[in-house]
């Protein structure tokens, strides 16, 4: 990266969290959590075996919701603000000690709240259809409705509590650890003859870029460097993986993939037909690789070639012009979106460049229906990093939607989500498209979207049934752990 690039990141928006907190050291953080562990001592004091018995009037038990509702919110403001200001440099101690403290103390509130929709499981049926049927209880009827089919996979009171009191030095631990892991990771790559030191949002740009070597070059250094990584990296895949094993037993799921159906409230036969028809057509993705290798004069393509641009030009996009693009895009269709999408560029609501110790990719945060969402981008200037922007700005205007939800039912499960911000990438692409002059642009921006579809659904069906096989084998003992 050349130093003018580094001074156009530096001026880049970067999110700003003090509307829900000054900073690590905000006396505010521990007097919220504080305030929290009491009124869930409150709660549990007040509510603790009235609930499972029916005993609960719906008034009472809509007060009961309306209560736990509103620790939830609390509870999200707080774990929110130590998650997104961690996000953006997982290298610093201090933000890393503070997302420790609030996961540690907020455990601490879960395990006095916890018996609350374990009880709801266990109301008399007849009991709790009359609650369904209440006018009162409407607004958590979906909710209701949820947890009673989660019922049937809970442990007892003190399993549940021991569990979420272990949490975070078991699996969630884990994950944290990959995440400062990969953050952690300096790429090498050879750039007009000279050694670079890359974060990896740096260096996957290079896949889209038009020269072959560049994009061979970026290949290797992402193997080399995360084979260095092996160890560690496998010992906490194997550790995952173990963890969930040991969940799934406990909790009596069927198959590896049934707490995640049960999370998307989808049936597992809709997600074995989804899976099998796209399998059934891989050989579409097949045939285009073989037309693609056409466009650009190979005999033979490699994975470096897979997102190779049928373009000469290494086209950087300010992010500005990015900004119009999207903002333009959403407006064509609807200036409500336009008016609910405008506070995320004028307000501080999304983190733009890529930065030492950030975490890669891209993520919307919504925190709760009286808040606004939070985007985090890794822009690079790379034409698909606008349809990124798009992508997470669909998910936000979704938050914001919700938001006339309570927080119970505020955020979307996954399917639901993705169907917003994969319509804000269309409506970016056609407005893409319209505007080109030349059959080659509008074939080069058609492959780029054929590619993105590619990675939306086929590369997610093979990703999903790896990981199935993976958590198989294992409790088959059909693989090696280390």
């Amino acid at each position: 990266m050349s130093q003018t690039q580094e001074r156009d990141r530096s001026t880049l928006p970067r999110w700003d969290l003090t509307d829900l907190y000054q900073g690590v050291d905000d006396p505010k953080i521990d007097q919220d959590l504080e305030e929290l562990e009491a009124k869930a001592t409150s709660f549990e004091e007040s509510y603790q075996g009235r609930i499972a018995t029916g005993e609960c009037s719906s008034a009472e038990l809509k007060k009961a919701l309306d209560e736990f509702e509103d620790m939830i919110r609390s509870s999200t403001r707080v774990g929110s603000y130590a998650s997104l200001h961690y996000s953006t440099d997982t290298t610093d101690p201090k933000r890393g000690a503070l997302l420790q403290k609030v996961r540690e103390k907020s455990s601490r509130v879960s395990t006095k709240m916890i018996f609350f929709d374990l009880e709801l499981g266990q109301v008399e049926d007849d009991i709790f259809a009359g609650y369904l049927k209440s006018d009162l209880l409407a607004p958590y009827r979906h909710y209701l409705k949820v947890q009673r089919e989660n019922a049937r996979y809970h442990l007892s009171k003190s399993e549940e509590q021991i569990l979420e009191e272990t949490a975070n030095c078991r699996g969630r631990a884990f994950k944290r650890l990959f995440t400062e892991s990969v953050s952690r990771i300096k790429y090498k790559m050879e750039i007009d003859g000279e050694e670079k030191l890359l974060n990896q949002s740096d260096l996957l740009a290079y896949n889209y870029h038009p020269d072959r070597k560049l994009r061979e070059k970026a290949t290797l250094s992402l193997a080399e460097a995360l084979e260095q990584n092996v160890p560690t990296l496998t010992f906490i895949m194997n550790t995952l993986l173990a963890e969930k094993e040991v969940m799934d037993r406990l909790r009596g799921y069927k198959r590896p993939e049934s707490s995640r159906h049960l999370d998307n409230e989808l049936p597992e036969e809709a997600v074995d037909t989804m899976v099998e028809v796209c399998v059934k057509n891989f050989d579409i993705v097949e045939e285009y690789y073989k037309l693609k290798s056409q466009l650009l004069g190979l005999d033979e393509l490699f994975h470096f070639d897979r997102y190779a641009p049928l373009l000469e030009t290494d086209e950087s996009i300010a992010y500005e012009k990015a900004c119009q693009i999207v903002l333009e895009a959403y407006k064509a269709f609807s200036s409500e979106l336009h008016s609910l999408a405008l506070p995320f560029f004028e307000e501080g609501w999304i983190d733009v460049p890529p930065a030492e110790g950030k975490r890669g990719g891209a993520f919307c945060a919504g925190v709760s229906p009286d808040h606004h969402p939070y985007i985090l981008l890794n822009y690079t200037g790379k034409p698909r990093d606008v349809m990124t922007l798009a992508h997470e700005l669909g998910h936000g205007l979704h938050d914001r939607l919700a938001a006339r939800n309570h927080v119970l039912d505020y955020h979307p499960v996954l399917p639901l989500a993705e169907t917003a911000s994969t319509f804000g990438e269309m409506l970016t692409f056609e407005k893409l498209y319209s505007e080109l002059q030349t059959d080659k642009e509008r074939l080069a921006l058609l492959c780029e979207k054929l590619e993105d579809t590619f990675a939306t659904v086929f590369r997610q069906i093979s990703m999903f049934r790896f990981e199935r096989r993976i958590h198989e084998a294992r409790r088959q003992r059909k693989y090696r752990m280390v």
